[in-house]
């Protein structure tokens, strides 16, 4: 994927917008190339701003892109920066009942809203040793945080137990109509990618031959617990500073390693047909630390685990004109789970791992 330069994309460009539920957005962008020619830079940034046509659901979105690049006539480098700074809220689906009854734009609880901030720096390059052999590749620093925050229902709550003020109460989970559900997820992320590419022909035919290879090493904190509270005349939740059991919270660290060896080449059989064969090798390793529960507890989170594959593929173009191309591939894909779905997988900690949402998401 090619991002946008000051090289391609020179000058400066502004764009705004207003419209019905209180949008407005705004974008902004430009973009140069020194005198010499050898450096250009590039700048956008865009704003997008809504109530929504729900009742209680706005969306608060900012994003930063900023590049900077150099080349000569062998070498090139870019270095990005892309930024956010999201609030954004979608609060779920709402009974058909009451949709007849209170309109469209009525919720059945709230919020349910998501914040994101990322920071993500990416250094590319590439350097061409002769007309056929190029060596690229680009490092990375990734940061992200996303919270969470979802007030719904409380089902397990006794109606007979209802109290209209359970500040007191040592029954939350039976006496409080609602329940706010809060998330945290940090993750850090470095890696690199490098390859070797060759356009050198094989056995007289026209053929590219890449072979490369990555690492990926991230980082994620996440935690997740759930305060008890009282539905409000708009939907809301208020807490009440009563929270679940520390035993039924999650809180996890999780670091993941992944080393990757790829490999792809095509062979031009003829004018008209384009021989595609490529594999890729990953190992992966998630080492999980459950800050709640011991490591020698059969419910702990806890836990060092490893995955190995290789991903084939295969491609067969054909290209009877300038303006048409057939094509048909098969290809095998596959990921290693994240940590925090190495956690639920735990049968015996299922339950607990899922606690938030046995108050009723809605």
């Amino acid at each position: 994927m090619q991002t946008k330069s000051g090289r391609d994309n020179q000058g400066g460009a502004l764009e705004a917008s207003v419209g019905s539920w209180g949008r407005k957005t705004g974008s902004a962008e430009f973009g140069g190339v020194s005198q010499d020619g050898s450096v250009d830079y590039f700048v956008a940034a865009n704003s997008f701003r809504e109530d929504g046509w729900r009742d209680h659901s706005p969306t608060d979105v900012r994003q930063l892109f900023a590049k900077v690049g150099w080349q000569n006539e062998t070498s090139k480098l870019d270095l990005s920066y892309t930024g956010a700074d999201n609030d954004m809220i979608g609060n779920g689906l709402t009974p058909s009942e009451m949709l007849r009854t209170l309109g469209r734009k009525t919720i059945l609880t709230r919020p349910d809203q998501t914040r994101n901030t990322l920071s993500f720096l990416n250094l590319t390059g590439a350097h061409w040793f002769n007309s056929d052999v190029m060596l690229s590749g680009n490092v990375y620093y990734r940061s992200s945080n996303t919270r969470t925050l979802n007030g719904d229902g409380n089902d397990d709550v006794d109606d007979q137990e209802y109290q209209a003020d359970c500040t007191g109460s040592n029954e939350a989970e039976d006496e409080c109509g609602g329940a706010l559900n809060r998330s945290r997820a940090r993750k850090t992320g470095y890696g690199f990618t490098t390859q070797l590419s060759f356009n050198q022909d094989l056995m007289a035919y026209k053929n590219q031959f890449i072979v490369g290879l990555g690492y990926d090493h991230s980082k994620t904190r996440f935690s997740q617990f759930t305060e008890y509270g009282n539905l409000t005349d708009s939907r809301g939740v208020t807490g009440v500073g009563l929270f679940n059991e520390e035993d039924e919270q999650v809180k996890l660290t999780g670091k993941t390693k992944t080393w990757s060896v790829f490999a792809t080449d095509t062979l031009s059989l003829s004018e008209l047909w384009h021989l595609t064969l490529s594999a890729r090798y990953n190992h992966t390793k998630v080492d999980n630390l459950d800050h709640i529960t011991p490591a020698d507890d059969e419910e702990t989170l806890t836990g060092k685990h490893s995955f190995n594959r290789i991903n084939p593929a295969i491609g067969l173009n054909f290209t009877p004109t300038k303006d048409l191309t057939v094509y048909g591939s098969y290809n095998e894909g596959s990921r290693a789970p994240t940590s925090i779905e190495l956690g639920c997988a735990n049968l015996l900690y299922l339950a607990n791992c899922l606690t938030p949402w046995r108050v009723t998401h809605h």
